[in-house]
């Protein structure tokens, strides 16, 4: 058991809480009811902490970094490794290849299996060890001319160099002259080392006359036998042109250790799109032309997964097999996701939703950890049913490597499967914090709580007010578009953007709200910049020249400068991808002593930060710049969240309203909007689920089309009208 006394974070009511090692735990309930909260902020939380008091032997700062959850104590916690549904966190230039951690076996089996080309002229070639070559010539019969030659580039300098080296006869051409009497032109030169007939005691002889052509030479033996000659490249040397090419080895196809790309210097991306010389990779002209097979490294990583798993089967190279057999097996993880057309190369940027969440799954898996406590934000998010069974397949095969996942979900199917389930509620903010059930999935359906009302049929999704399948949107009605992940649905919305005729105004709502840490509840919604007016218009703060400026976080005047006015700092430690602490100077209240002296109906900034939006709104309504958008938060289902709350600490279903709370409060909705929605119910309750669609269609009661892209066939089946997309 993973023990759990008096969780308080956030809106936890001091959590008492024993969770079962070894299976699937889900955490259930309404949007904002803690899940998160304890899941998130407090076990991965803690354990974080613990990893980097871990480490303070090593560095004193790091022991001072995290201050503790609000907990009184965790017992039996493991290691934790957490996947929100941050993928703002995520490099700009990061790919699949990267997620999955497959460019460390790409880079093995090129590394150790693939062939040299010259950069310059295009010439393949094999670098072949000496021994190799003297090995190839035991079975020389005695009496056999044997010669031994070493390749060098033709001018006066080469024939001084030879001289002086004690060699006495040169090939040119072909044709063998003593070096004084060689003709300056001739386009190939190679020193006569040695020349002898096989017999008994001539193998020592030829075997040092073979390494010595390699150490004098440009990396070329020639050996020729009966007349017969045959080139051998002992070093990593173009031997059409005697360029000098960077020997093959998993370093080379690592941007950051060898060679790079001189244009983009090995990042990969120029003007944030791949870099057209390197193709994205970052990598330079010797690790760009060797080839493995006929594929270049751009050109493996450009695979989709089917076709990169047909090329890797037949590998039977011992040097390779172990790479390309785990390749596989990554790569078979996609397939099972349905995911077997991403190219490897492909950028996060461009997939779906559900797509990346399944990427980012399939990376987890093969992490191949044991004891480990897996942390996951809703891993069937943007899925279809007919899409769930993978995902809980790929989650009971971390179970089974002897870890616990622990999955905040919606999701009946995966919910049903769980081992043990714990839900938060009755509601959302100071409404929830609590613990209202715990116990088998099974026992959900008679439980009097948000979630047992629906798994015992008591809540029910409304009928449908219309049942019609539309090519377009059309005003005053709700249009669902469906498919599986990654079919589609998105771009429809963007063909509707890009020609919403005949509406005159667009209003898109798409993915989670900004994860920048100065992005707050307040100002993201629109609501901070009328207020900062209403304090700037204090006769304090007028008597002391403090325009509205000085109450942005946006920018230098008033915040604390020492965070930024984020009331928090960033800390990089090496291993995590963020670590954020208190501020020590403002101690969180973003602003500089002086200025939170100014107060507006007797509340200074920090005051009014600290506010609950649905509070906010009784205390403002008069005031219609300040209403709209708390009304708007309140409408979304939003009005339990305090306006200061940091944009980055909301939960999956939390972020994407908000995004849906400022489309809202930055414009009218009437019949000639066109509203477009991506995703409307991740995250959600279906309690919330359905209080969004009656916003929705309260929009399109205004006479304004609504177009909703979703997974979600409960939604869906809600909706006036459906259009099925599939690719």
């Amino acid at each position: 058991m993973i023990q759990v006394r008096g969780a308080r974070e956030h809106n936890l009511r001091s959590v008492d809480l024993d969770l079962p090692t070894g299976g699937l735990v889900a955490f259930i309930g309404p949007s904002g009811s803690g899940k998160s909260s304890l899941a998130f902020a407090t076990l991965h939380g803690e354990a974080r902490r613990r990893y980097l008091t871990a480490l303070a032997a090593h560095d004193t700062r790091l022991g001072r970094l995290l201050s503790r959850p609000q907990v009184d104590s965790i017992d039996g916690l493991p290691a934790t490794v957490a996947l929100d549904q941050r993928a703002a966190t995520l490099p700009s230039d990061a790919t699949v290849a990267r997620i999955l951690d497959t460019l460390s076996l790409w880079r093995l089996v090129f590394g150790r299996g693939a062939t040299p080309v010259c950069p310059s002229c295009g010439t393949a070639f094999r670098v072949v060890a000496i021994d190799e070559i003297v090995a190839s010539l035991h079975g020389v019969a005695e009496g056999t001319r044997v010669t031994v030659e070493a390749g060098v580039r033709a001018g006066a300098a080469a024939r001084e160099a030879i001289a002086t080296a004690g060699f006495s006869r040169v090939r040119v051409d072909g044709e063998v002259f003593r070096i004084e009497e060689a003709p300056k032109a001739g386009a190939s030169w190679r020193i006569v080392v040695d020349r002898l007939r096989m017999g008994p005691d001539r193998a020592g002889r030829l075997a040092e006359a073979v390494r010595l052509a390699a150490r004098v030479g440009d990396g070329i033996v020639t050996v020729t036998v009966d007349e017969v000659a045959s080139s051998s490249v002992v070093r990593s040397c173009c031997p059409s042109c005697a360029t000098a090419v960077a020997p093959i080895a998993p370093r080379l196809f690592r941007p950051d250790e060898a060679e790079r790309c001189a244009l983009c210097a090995g990042v990969g991306v120029t003007q944030e799109v791949p870099c057209a010389t390197c193709r994205g990779t970052g990598l330079g002209a010797a690790a760009l032309a060797a080839r493995w097979g006929d594929l270049g490294f751009a050109d493996a990583l450009g695979l989709d997964a089917e076709s990169a798993r047909r090329r890797l089967v037949t590998v039977t190279d011992p040097l390779i097999a172990g790479a390309a057999a785990a390749l596989v097996e990554r790569l078979d993880r996609l397939r099972l996701l349905g995911l077997g057309h991403l190219a490897q190369d492909r950028r996060v940027g461009t997939l779906s939703d559900g797509e990346l969440g399944r990427v980012r799954l399939a990376g987890l898996v093969g992490a191949r950890l044991s004891g480990v406590l897996y942390v996951l934000d809703e891993p069937a998010a943007g899925l279809s049913d007919a899409e769930l069974p993978a995902v809980l397949a790929l989650v009971r095969e971390l179970v089974a490597d002897g870890n616990t996942v622990l999955v905040v979900e919606h999701r009946r199917p995966l919910v049903d499967a769980a081992d043990w389930v714990i839900e938060f509620g009755p509601g959302a903010g100071a409404e929830g914090g609590r613990v209202v059930f715990v116990g088998p999935p099974s026992a959900l359906a008679t439980a009097d709580t948000a979630t047992g009302r629906w798994w015992g049929g008591q809540a029910r999704w409304p009928a449908a007010r219309a049942s019609e399948s539309l090519l377009v949107p059309k005003g005053g009605r709700v249009l669902a578009v469906v498919g599986p992940s990654g079919s589609g649905k998105s771009a429809f919305l963007r063909q509707v953007e890009a020609a919403p005729a005949p509406f005159e105004r667009v209003l898109r709502v798409e993915g989670s709200a900004s994860r920048v840490a100065r992005s707050l509840v307040a100002t993201y919604v629109g609501f901070w910049t009328p207020m900062r007016e209403l304090f700037a218009s204090t006769p304090e703060a007028r008597a002391r020249g403090l325009a509205a400026s000085f109450f942005s976080l946006g920018s230098p005047g008033g915040r604390c400068e020492a965070c930024a006015g984020t009331g928090e700092r960033r800390v990089e430690v090496e291993l995590l991808a963020e670590v954020w602490v208190r501020c020590g100077v403002c101690e969180g209240r973003r602003y500089a002593a002086d200025v939170l002296t100014v107060a507006w109906a007797g509340r200074s900034p920090t005051d009014v930060l600290e506010m609950r939006a649905s509070d906010a709104l009784v205390a403002l309504a008069s005031i219609p710049k300040l209403a709209l958008p708390l009304r708007a938060l309140r409408d979304v289902g939003l009005g339990h969240l305090p306006l200061g709350r940091t944009a980055r600490t909301l939960s999956g279903g939390e972020a994407n309203r908000l995004r849906l709370a400022r489309a809202l409060a930055r414009g009218e909705v009437d019949g000639r909007t066109v509203v477009l929605v991506d995703e409307p119910t991740r995250g959600l309750h279906p309690d919330d689920a359905v209080a969004l669609l009656r916003l929705l269609w309260t929009l399109a009661d205004r006479g304004a089309a609504v177009v909703v892209a979703t997974s979600d066939a409960d939604f869906a089946g809600a909706c006036d009208d459906r259009l099925s997309v599939a690719g």
